[in-house]
């Protein structure tokens, strides 16, 4: 082609652009000024949509400027509402035929946007419809649910959109203004189909905005960066799910009067909710819902807030959001508290107060669970430095009702931490207190405290929890009984868990409906008390006491039986159900154990050993405790020194249905057995006489032994006493010999220590006697006592109430006791022996009073009798003897003695003892 030519075509084309601009600025700048242009667009689908603009012009073809712009319209979900100072834009023309809007180089200002759902009988929001915003020329009405025409739908695509000025916003009931720039870009598809936008350019001056008219949100701030979304259908996609497809890369700086954005990081957490106010500033990137590395958020809050397993953490802190890098790359969330208080949802006061609590949350960085699937790699870790314990006794809600451990209150502090994952959980606490009182039951102690808390387990669901390290130690600790004002005298206790291995969860609680453990999702489920009261497993600990009251629990007072001293105690501890199980074994070490039975207290080299026989795993089960005593002391528990020596004995019980209960008194046998001991004193036995008792024990030893069964209302047993070489003082006299007692219990009730001793048996040999006038002391001599019907009551004083049979080989040893009173019958003095004496007796004590309404022997020649009162002041009564025909009678009163023969046996038989 000839130049010529070309200028040719080059001038053709030049007059037709000229004319198409020519036609186009009269065409449709004549359209956009006409009144009838705007009446016309809003009659092509009015309940679709409303446009109108103050004034509208076009400089070249596809290109439109509109000035005070105003279009409102509505889905089958949606009214919304659009305004603009001005807005310009071009359009691509031809694509508009084949309802595709193609819009590019958009420019706004001064935007003021409106947005409210469309009520929905699914979902009531009723408490909210007061603050959303008015929407001009459209009515209030429910979403449409009927199906929709199938139409071809519109294709909306807008490049390069920039927004300028000040802006509005009142989307829902949230309002708010901002001031700067946005650019970004647009495509949308009617008829429900996919959306995208891509904000890549913010530079934003944020007001004030507000919840429901007057709730601030937050207030003046800043924001920079880029927002958008990946294609999505946002029918498919509603509510969070729309942070499946959301990216973002901004830099935040503003003042939040809410903090609740945190718990879109806490995805995964169960009944974890993060509430408050405070100043949030750093960067955060969020790629189709995951959160990523370079992101570094922190929120300074005066009031920040955590609701966790009904545990409100309150107070000043401060909040970090960062993704780590490779290899962690964990979203890590920290709270970090300058001044906190820790309280229960049922408390009227804190669990805890003070300064040094942080909070960690790792999760994998998405903000919504992927489907089927929950974050293995999600944690929570605590860890506290120093905080106060205000009232130990809040804590006790945490502890299985059935345990009969009890915290009733007291101030400490607690420090430690502790992490858990789905998992795996790792505790390491500890507690300490100056003031606690905690008990058993009705045993209380206040005591000085020193606890922790130890437990690994790294993999749940093949290993067992360790509890090894785990200890408590009380000291300056006084055991006070609430039916008792009598308080200890001080002691201390350390326990220490040696081994120990423990399951934490039931075979149910280990796979859930998805087949996996999920810790985590459990304890938002399962109260504290509830795990622990399912806990199983082996428990191996040693321990230092130096109280020993406490083995006393079982026996619970039966048979005045209680136990003391300090020691080691060491054993292994199975557990069912939360409780002590079959298999349970304790043994105690003392070289210093005092054993009270009865009215007796042992002290020796002592070994306990406790049992659960069976019924373990329940609250009740049956307890065997062994005691044994070896190279001990025995004594009368108010004897000053223990006549009683060498002694070997073991008590044995198997108490059922064991229960700390207060009003439950379990029925059991107390087997108790003297095995050997050495009586080094007969004058022990002294305590059993009336004060001025006539009969006193001076010399000598004896060996002992015995083997009682105890129950509350019934005994069964023996008990064996044999002395050589024997010395008493009677009335001024001395008698000695050999006695031997075979006391038989037979029954009773020694709960009342109350016993049934008939059959029982006192022998005494080779009887001799020294006197002011006579001695005797000659071998062969033999006297057996036989308790018809004995009753006794073990108290202090003794009761008594006996009747005795007596047997006595001759009556020598009687004829020179005789003979050694002042002025004795001359008969008496020449009294010969008599042999083969019989007799009976009945004898009272009471109030240290003996009495003795009478006491008679017999033989072919001879009688003596016996009839008085022996109090703790004075003695009266009557001895009456007869040898053949002559008789006399010795009167006892005020301390004199006056020796009679006229009327003897009459007046002995007079003789009335009062008991």
């Amino acid at each position: 082609m000839s130049g010529s030519t070309l200028k040719h075509w080059l001038k053709r084309l030049l007059q037709v652009v000229v004319i198409v601009e020519v036609v186009w600025l009269i065409l449709i700048n004549s359209a956009l000024q006409l009144p009838m242009t705007q009446p016309l667009i809003n009659k092509i689908r009015p309940e679709k949509f409303y446009l109108s603009w103050d004034s509208a012009w076009s400089w070249y073809p596809a290109r439109v400027h509109l000035k005070g712009v105003f279009a409102n319209g509505q889905s089958y979900s949606q009214q919304w509402q659009f305004s603009a100072t001005s807005v310009s834009g071009s359009v691509a023309l031809i694509p508009l035929i084949f309802k595709r809007v193609w819009v590019s180089d958009v420019d706004g200002s001064d935007i003021d946007y409106r947005q409210r759902p469309r009520p929905n009988v699914d979902k009531d929001v009723s408490h909210i419809e007061p603050y959303f915003p008015e929407i001009t020329g459209r009515e209030k009405s429910t979403t449409i649910t009927t199906p929709k025409n199938k139409k071809r739908p519109w294709y909306v695509s807008i490049d390069e959109i920039n927004v300028s000025g000040s802006h509005s916003l009142w989307i829902y009931n949230l309002t708010g203004n901002l001031d700067g720039e946005i650019g970004a870009g647009l495509n949308v598809r009617s008829q429900g189909g996919p959306f995208s936008l891509d904000a890549h350019s913010l530079d934003l001056n944020l007001g004030t905005f507000y919840l429901n008219g007057d709730q601030e949100v937050f207030r003046q701030g800043e924001l920079k960066g880029s927002m958008g979304f990946a294609e999505f259908v946002p029918r498919e996609n509603r509510g969070v799910q729309m942070f499946n497809f959301l990216k973002l890369d901004a830099e935040v700086n503003l003042d939040v009067n809410s903090l609740a954005y945190i718990n879109l990081f806490t995805v995964g957490f169960e009944g974890l909710q993060v509430q408050g106010k405070g100043h949030v500033g750093g960067r955060l990137l969020i790629d189709r819902g995951e959160v990523l590395e370079g992101t570094d958020l922190t929120a300074d809050a005066d009031d920040l807030q955590i609701d966790i397993a009904s545990l409100n953490i309150s107070g000043a802190g401060a909040v970090n959001l960062t993704r780590a890098p490779e290899p962690d790359n964990k979203l890590d969330l920290e709270f970090i508290y300058q001044d906190v208080k820790v309280e229960h949802d049922d408390d009227d006061s804190p669990l805890l107060t003070g300064q040094g609590l942080e909070l960690n949350i790792n999760v994998d960085g998405f903000l919504l669970p992927k489907e089927g699937e929950f974050d293995q790699s999600r944690s929570i870790a605590f860890s506290i430095d120093g905080l106060t314990v205000p009232d130990l006794s809040l804590f006790q809600r945490f502890l299985p009702e059935k345990w009969p451990f009890k915290m009733y209150g007291g101030q400490g502090q607690l420090q430690g931490s502790a992490s858990m994952s789905p998992t795996s959980i790792a505790v390491d606490l500890g507690i300490s207190s100056d003031e606690a009182d905690m008990g058993i039951r009705q045993y209380r102690f206040n005591t000085d405290l020193d606890a922790a808390l130890k437990i690994d387990n790294p993999a749940i669901l093949s290993n067992n929890t360790r509890v090894a390290g785990t200890y408590i130690k009380l000291t300056d600790a006084q055991l006070q009984n609430d039916n008792n004002d009598e308080k200890s005298e001080p002691w201390e206790a350390s326990v220490v868990i040696e081994k120990g291995e423990l399951s934490i969860l039931t075979e149910n609680q280990k796979t859930d409906e998805e087949h996996a453990v999920d810790l985590l999702k459990l304890l938002g489920k399962v109260k504290t008390k509830e795990l622990l009261g399912n806990t199983q497993g082996l428990l191996g600990f040693e321990a230092t006491v130096s109280s020993l009251a406490w083995l006393s629990i079982l026996f619970k007072d039966n048979h005045n039986a209680k136990v003391s001293g300090s020691g080691t105690v060491s054993g292994d501890l199975f557990l069912g159900s939360g409780l002590l199980d079959v298999g349970t074994n304790v043994e105690v070490s003392s070289e210093a154990l005092a054993v009270n039975i009865l009215d007796y207290v042992s002290t020796g080299n002592g070994k306990v050993t406790l049992n659960i026989e069976e019924g373990g795993g329940g609250a009740n089960p049956d307890w065997l405790m062994e005691i044994l005593l070896t190279d001990a002391s025995m004594a009368r528990s108010k004897q000053a020194t223990a006549g009683i020596q060498d002694v070997e004995m073991s008590l044995k019980a198997l108490v059922k249905d064991v229960t700390f209960d207060t009003e439950v008194n379990n029925d059991f046998t107390l087997d108790f057995k003297i095995l050997s001991a050495k009586v080094t004193d007969m004058d022990v036995f002294n305590g059993y006489l009336p004060p001025d008792s006539p009969l006193q024990f001076t010399k000598g030893t004896a060996d002992l032994s015995a083997d009682i069964a105890l129950q509350r209302e019934d005994a069964d047993g023996w008990l064996k006493l044999a002395s050589r070489d024997l010395e008493a003082s009677l009335d001024k006299q001395v008698v000695g010999g050999d006695l031997f007692v075979d006391m038989l219990l037979v029954g009773g009730v020694p709960t009342d220590m109350m016993f049934d001793i008939s059959g029982s048996e006192i022998r005494l040999d080779g009887l001799h006697v020294l006197g002011g006038e006579e001695d005797f002391d000659q071998k062969g001599w033999s006297a057996e006592l036989t308790l018809v019907r004995g009753e006794t009551t073990w108290t202090d004083p003794p009761l008594l109430d006996v009747e005795v049979e007596l047997h006595m080989s001759d009556s020598r040893p009687i004829v020179a006791m005789f003979r050694n009173e002042k002025d004795p019958p001359k008969f008496l003095a020449n009294m010969m022996k008599i042999e083969d004496i019989k007799g009976e007796a009945q004898i009272k004590m009471h109030d240290d009073t003996l009495v003795i309404p009478y006491a008679h022997a017999v033989s072919d020649n001879i009688d003596v009798g016996i009839k008085g009162v022996i109090t703790e002041t004075t003695g009266t009564g009557v001895i009456y003897a007869r040898y053949k025909k002559l008789h006399a009678i010795v009167k006892i009163a005020d301390g004199k003695r006056n020796v009679d023969i006229v009327r003897a046996r009459n007046k002995y038989l007079e003789y009335q003892v009062e008991p």
